[in-house]
């Protein structure tokens, strides 16, 4: 899609609506790449898109790798083994049907749900045997954003940079950035429960940007927000692509 909200750097955003078209094949992990590309787990249906920032160096690192996870429930088979590598600097999108398993592959990478087979890494963390290290380096954003709707917002934001471990001058240096980055200065005093969908979602992307992490995980972003919220949302992460 023209304007594409996510093509920015150091962030992989997950989003599993719309139709955008990144020509060009995905030649795996190995090699030169072109600036953007497609790999297609035909078995679920399920489609990596990626875009790499043209300030990328070819050289960067490799900072998430899934190689062929699987993932298998009591009645159904949830992902059929993806495999994909994302360096710093490049933007993904998981496209595909309901059910194909983009959900589940965020949640895999976020550990919070464990591969029935397959490897995946962050930033060289296993996500299974070294999950607490990958979580120091990670925000996920679900669908639905888990907030207490009846914390007003900047009591919500201090108490989660508190439970990341924030004190002191850092955190609240950390929660100026993120109530910026946020547009939420003319909110702080409100309850959640009485805001817009669009501002909980704002509220949700502060609080994943106050620890600084290596990798953002968005599932469905922009879904439900309507045509005023969209533009704010993808105002501020257009805003994150200079240092993400």
């Amino acid at each position: 899609r023209n304007g594409n909200p996510f093509h920015m750097g150091r962030i992989l955003a997950v989003s599993g609506g719309g139709e955008n078209r990144f020509p060009g094949p995905f030649s795996g992990a190995r090699g030169r790449r072109p600036p953007q590309g497609e790999k297609i787990d035909s078995a679920g249906g399920l489609r990596v898109k990626w875009r790499r920032n043209w300030t990328t160096m070819a050289s960067a690192e490799t900072l998430i790798e899934a190689d062929n996870l699987v993932r298998r429930f009591p009645r159904c088979e949830a992902l059929g083994g993806v495999s994909f590598q994302i360096r710093r600097g490049e933007i993904a999108a998981l496209l595909g049907p309901n059910g194909s398993g983009k959900t589940t592959t965020l949640r895999i990478l976020a550990t919070a749900l464990a591969p029935t087979a397959g490897h995946a890494r962050i930033a060289g963390y296993d996500v299974t045997f070294q999950s607490l290290a990958v979580r120091r380096r990670i925000a996920y954003l679900p669908e639905n954003v888990p907030l207490y709707p009846e914390m007003r917002v900047e009591e919500s934001l201090e108490f989660r940079g508190r439970l990341r471990g924030l004190r002191g001058a850092h955190l609240a240096e950390r929660l100026r950035d993120a109530v910026e980055r946020g547009g939420l200065g003319d909110v702080l005093r409100r309850v959640i429960g009485t805001l817009s969908r669009g501002y909980r979602q704002r509220v949700g992307l502060a609080d994943c940007l106050l620890h600084e992490p290596e990798v953002l995980l968005l599932d469905e972003p922009l879904a439900g927000l309507d045509p005023a919220q969209v533009d704010a949302v993808r105002a501020l992460l257009q805003g994150l692509g200079p240092d993400r």
